[in-house]
């Protein structure tokens, strides 16, 4: 870890990041052209930024994802075992209040929201070791390919943690910049954060505050309220393959579906659209499913089929109530 060397004098123009005149003209740059928008002075800014840490290790785990192959009995192993359904079975008896009351508020089953924190930071146990303002800045002025990206959620961290009266120095999260049990960015911070315990505050390391919030999330992203997710679909001879993995929008209709070689076990209008697809579930073996518009929306929170499908599984796994009601198929 490299700390940054702010020489921080009596103007914008004294500020220096150790010796690479590049970021620290970048800095400069940053600061005064946002430091209105975050409500912050410059020279409040300035004293923020004298205190960060650039982190090598961050860059070297984002230019360094893993190549080899995940398949999926792999990553389900990580979130589906009896040591985390324990823990989201625990999880929800002891906020059963306040999630129902997110489940009534935005139609979100609370087991969803509550399988979302399991898979995000296992129930609010591993919330993150980096200082977010550390990681921001790294990834803001170091990280070349989405540096335009993290300068805006560097931005939008300074607005939330002045609009929100906390420490910009304090809060930590991933290496990534995500924050609190549902791991939220900055942006998502800001547009679908809510006070959960009428504190008059949105901290999203209260839990009562991350379970409305991650409702709010979904709602706005187009969860339909007692619709169905997702269904097992099993092959027909003759199946047409090449309308497999298009899209994880909902692009095709369950009549077009069946008519090219499968079958699920669900009901439908036969112009629901829905988005059919297969996930490797080892090396010679693929499950297919057809998901519908909630599973797309689960999506929107993680870009992955993996991931919306094993947020699914562990909220059935969760479940204190009959599965079936709330159309888990």
């Amino acid at each position: 870890m490299k700390k940054i060397f702010l020489i921080l004098l009596i103007s914008i123009t004294s500020v220096n990041i150790h010796s690479n005149t590049l970021v620290n003209n970048e800095l400069k740059n940053f600061i005064k052209n946002n430091h209105i928008h975050t409500g912050y002075s410059e020279k409040e800014l300035i004293g923020i930024f004298y205190d960060v840490e650039i982190n090598n290790e961050i860059l070297k785990k984002m230019d360094n994802q893993p190549e080899s192959k995940i398949y999926y009995s792999r990553y389900e192993s990580w979130f589906i075992n009896k040591k985390n359904i324990k823990e989201g079975k625990n999880f929800i008896k002891k906020n059963i209040n306040i999630l129902r009351k997110a489940e009534l508020k935005f139609g979100v089953p609370y087991e969803i929201i509550a399988a979302i924190i399991g898979v995000e930071t296992r129930y609010g146990n591993i919330l993150g070791k980096h200082r977010i303002i550390d990681s921001l800045s790294t990834l803001s002025f170091f990280y070349e390919r989405r540096k335009n990206f993290f300068q805006s959620e560097l931005k939008n961290y300074l607005i939330l943690t002045k609009r929100e009266n906390l420490n910009p120095l304090n809060l930590k999260g991933s290496y990534a910049g995500a924050m609190g049990y549902g791991q939220f960015m900055p942006s998502s911070y800001l547009s679908f954060g809510v006070d959960g315990n009428s504190d008059g505050t949105i901290n999203l390391y209260d839990v009562n505050d991350a379970i409305l919030s991650i409702g709010n999330y979904l709602n706005k992203n187009g969860w339909k309220s007692g619709e169905y997710i997702i269904s097992e679909m099993k092959l027909r001879k003759n199946n047409n393959k090449n309308i497999l993995n298009k899209s994880l929008k909902p692009n095709i209709t369950i009549y077009k579906v069946r008519k090219n070689g499968y079958y699920d076990k669900l009901v439908f209008n036969k112009k629901e659209k829905v988005t059919p697809f297969y996930i490797e579930r080892d090396k010679n073996k693929k499950d297919y499913y057809v998901g519908l518009n909630n599973f797309y929306t689960i999506t929107k929170y993680n870009r992955s089929r993996m991931y919306a499908l094993v947020v699914f599984k562990l909220a059935k796994e969760i479940s204190d109530r009959n599965k079936k009601y709330y159309k888990f198929k």
